[in-house]
């Protein structure tokens, strides 16, 4: 079957919207970001209906995020030692991350928050515009208390802000 416009996808990751979401990793890449080249890991997501992607920074600074990514998403055992340093210790957390997330579920919170910037191009050029921005909240991240389920068996839907049913994974 030859390919058509309507299988490539739209541009840009999507977002759900604003709640909690039963999500499942699809997978990860190590990288930097665009801007500062901070080390980071890419998330990639899917709640049944939208693949989009969460960014967790690996530095000192993130070390919070990071483990608590680990313990709830992961299952970090108890006595995972860590190096002193912030920095290495969030290179340890990040590669335990790495080797363990592809394909967890976890429950994942979406917020939304106005965001105002100066419009640098278009009708509104120099204008000062605000839009509604969705993103993963910080602490965006809980157990789901069935990982070890076989992928065979049907969800039980979360209570969510938006939307309700059984997802297709």
């Amino acid at each position: 079957m030859p390919r058509t416009i309507n299988d490539i996808p739209d541009a840009g990751p999507q977002m759900p919207p604003a709640g909690r979401h039963l999500c499942k990793v699809l997978g990860h890449e190590k990288g930097r970001s665009s801007k500062k080249q901070t080390p980071q890991l890419e998330l990639t997501l899917t709640n049944g209906e939208c693949v989009f992607t969460d960014q967790l920074y690996v530095t000192g600074g993130a070390i919070r995020r990071l483990a608590m990514v680990a313990k709830r998403v992961c299952d970090s055992p108890e006595d995972f030692e860590l190096p002193e340093d912030d920095g290495e210790a969030a290179n340890a957390i990040a590669s335990f991350i790495a080797e363990t997330i592809d394909g967890k579920k976890c429950v994942v919170i979406v917020e939304e928050n106005p965001e105002e910037f100066i419009a640098e191009s278009g009708p509104d050029l120099g204008k000062k515009i605000q839009v509604m921005r969705r993103r993963v909240a910080f602490a965006g991240y809980e157990r789901h208390e069935d990982q070890d389920e076989p992928e065979t068996q049907q969800e039980q839907p979360i209570d969510t802000t938006v939307g309700d049913g059984d997802l297709p994974f």
